[in-house]
């Protein structure tokens, strides 16, 4: 079993706490309202770093080229791939298997910014208006006509099977024993056990000539999560490009 369980919105959720309202100060009688998984967090504007262009660029850096065809598993919304795709010129495309996932990316997150401000201010506030103006999928700084969550391909494959492999490299056209040039996990590792990273890994070597992951450094954190140092997933995964998430440092088989 997974250590963390991202069939759900709770496993996803449970990763992110992001501030609200760092535009605006918002009074001392009542706590800021918190963000979880959601475009937003991921596509942050200033003064949060915006993950999605800062994990594009470490990709970019480790040397996939925009001809490369590549996947991002473990992609969630899939937004970094969107982001090398729409900003960067690149080709590449998502995967991720979640049944949460696959049910609501096509989906607005208005409802669940809703909830998150729900209890702390009210819809007479007009913080209420700015934060969804800024936050949600749908709102003035994101919505841009399209208010999904998703606005790329992503692939609800599992790579376990020889089928599920060729459903990724059709992607791209690809056919027989062909490989994608890179597959690159996103921050999977720390919610699973040893024994599945190893096999995950195994399934992305056997569809993709090179295979990256970025992970997150081991910290403080109340939670299930199988946090490693670099040289300890040097040793799980001897094979592979290893990508430090904080820093986009690369660790070279």
């Amino acid at each position: 079993m997974p250590l963390i369980d991202f069939s759900t919105r709770v496993g996803f959720d449970s990763l992110y706490r992001i501030g609200a309202e760092a535009k605006w100060p918002h009074p001392n009688t009542r706590p800021e309202v918190k963000l979880h998984y959601c475009r937003s967090v991921m596509w942050a504007s200033p003064p949060f770093i915006n993950m999605t262009a800062q994990y594009a660029s470490y990709y970019i850096a480790l040397g996939v080229l925009p001809t490369d065809t590549f996947a991002i598993v473990g992609a969630g919304y899939g937004l970094t791939v969107e982001y090398l795709n729409t900003v960067h010129g690149y080709n590449g495309v998502a995967v991720d298997n979640s049944p949460y996932i696959q049910a609501t990316k096509d989906q607005d997150d208005e409802d669940e910014i809703i909830e998150w401000m729900t209890g702390i201010i009210t819809p007479d506030d007009p913080r209420w208006k700015q934060i969804l103006d800024e936050h949600s999928s749908k709102g003035v700084r994101l919505g841009k006509g399209d208010g999904r969550k998703s606005r790329t391909t992503i692939l609800d494959e599992s790579a376990d099977s020889t089928q599920s492999r060729r459903n990724i490299t059709g992607h791209f056209g690809l056919t027989g024993v062909t490989k994608l040039d890179w597959a690159i996990s996103e921050l999977t590792l720390e919610g699973a056990t040893d024994a599945e990273i190893v096999e995950g890994a195994g399934f992305m070597h056997a569809y993709a000539a090179q295979v990256a992951h970025t992970f997150i450094p081991p910290k403080p954190r109340q939670m299930p999560i199988n946090f490693k140092t670099v040289e300890e997933w040097r040793k799980l995964l001897p094979d592979d490009y290893l990508i430090d998430g904080q820093t986009g440092a690369v660790d070279v088989p």
